[in-house]
């Protein structure tokens, strides 16, 4: 995924973002709706789930078809990170609807130590490369992504509009 020892972008970290999180503040009261919070191992075998759930409560938070969809694609990119770069940790999913804006927040939580940068502008990996499509796919997609360290891991975050 993005994490710096494996990173094309480890020298010049002037391409990173600045540590956004959208959820810091309350989500009670402040505009956030939850609307659903998956937990479980970063394993394989729950990969299907973790999308297919995202899918039906982007759809159910309002997200138009292909708002759903997205939610799905980019949920599973980084889920399917999760498995591959810190296995054996706990994964949380959660999406919030941003009533204030009509945008829905989607985390992905991961107890592994290693650090992740989201660059502004991510380099596509070579052609017949069988991964590294998921950096540029979040930032392609996303009206907005970010990464997080928090206490004992991270969170990477995206903001999709609903229509």
């Amino acid at each position: 995924m993005w994490y710096l020892a494996r990173n094309p972008w480890e020298k010049d970290m002037s391409a990173a973002r600045r540590p956004f999180d959208p959820l810091a503040r309350p989500t009670v009261g402040q505009g956030y709706q939850p609307v659903i919070a998956v937990e479980c191992a970063a394993m394989g075998v729950y990969a299907k789930s973790v999308r297919d759930l995202t899918r039906d409560a982007a759809g159910q938070a309002g997200a138009c078809e292909h708002a759903a969809d997205t939610v799905r694609l980019l949920t599973g990119e980084l889920f399917a990170n999760c498995v591959r770069h810190a296995p054996d940790t706990n994964v949380r999913v959660a999406l919030f609807r941003d009533t204030a804006t009509n945008k829905l927040v989607v985390a992905v939580d991961d107890t592994g130590r290693s650090v992740v940068v989201v660059p502004d502008q991510p380099d596509l990996p070579p052609n017949g490369a069988e991964s590294g499509y998921g950096l540029p796919l979040l930032r392609a997609l996303a009206a907005d992504c970010g990464a997080i360290p928090f206490g004992g891991g991270k969170r990477v975050w995206f903001v999709l509009d609903l229509n």
